[in-house]
């Protein structure tokens, strides 16, 4: 509200709370630039991150340019590297590459955050977030690097991911055990409907039974 009141380039847009899903399609429906980047709330990023992102991305003409992040500790108020936050430091560097360029990893990072996305190819695509309480960003960013023409990575750490904060969505995935599942079958059905399904697989199977694996490990309940 603050920033809203003051900058012109600031909209504030409110709905009733449907999870981050549906406020990221309100967002997009409500975005005219030539660009759309997807932040979670509760993160913080760099000052330079935005041109970070667009400069490549002009150089590349790319679809979806990547970058790097690290983890934060809430609790013991640190920073700290983490390996598979730092994918875009090990992909193709000063150039533009595709999906099958880097394919046993195209589905390693399905954050939003990690991501700038031309907004003529979201749209064109027909690229939606589920409407689900948690991995409401895996099919959406599944079905980008899929179908993304080209991909560009910035080597930088240029977001803070937080982590042990309390009523974090981490701490509540219990509430609704099946959504990990909802966002992989509606993946995959979505991937064979393109005809992309056998392309990719490989790296759709791993991360579907990592995903779910992982997914069993963080319930706190027998029930869920």
């Amino acid at each position: 509200e603050e920033f809203a009141g003051t900058d012109p380039r600031v909209k504030l847009v409110r709905q009733k709370n449907q999870f981050a899903g549906v406020a990221r399609n309100n967002g997009l429906s409500h975005a005219h630039g030539k660009y759309v980047c997807f932040l979670d709330p509760d993160d913080f990023f760099e000052p330079r991150m935005l041109e970070k992102c667009y400069v490549a991305a002009e150089k590349y003409d790319a679809d979806v340019t990547m970058f790097s992040a690290d983890i934060y500790n809430q609790k013991e108020k640190f920073l700290y590297r983490a390996y598979y936050l730092e994918l875009a430091s090990r992909m193709p560097q000063g150039r533009a590459f595709t999906s099958d360029e880097i394919l046993d990893n195209v589905f390693m990072l399905l954050n939003p955050w990690t991501k700038f996305y031309n907004r003529q190819f979201v749209l064109d695509n027909g690229l939606k977030y589920q409407a689900l309480y948690s991995t409401n960003d895996a099919h959406f960013t599944m079905m980008a690097m899929a179908t993304a023409r080209s991909i560009c990575a910035v080597p930088d750490v240029l977001v803070h991911y937080r982590i042990n904060r309390a009523g974090s969505l981490q701490d509540t995935k219990a509430k609704n055990p099946q959504n990990v599942y909802e966002a992989f079958f509606a993946t995959r059905v979505e991937l064979e409907k393109r005809g992309l399904y056998e392309r990719f697989l490989a790296p759709f199977s791993r991360k579907a039974m990592e995903s779910m694996l992982r997914s069993l490990e963080d319930m706190r309940d027998y029930e869920a």
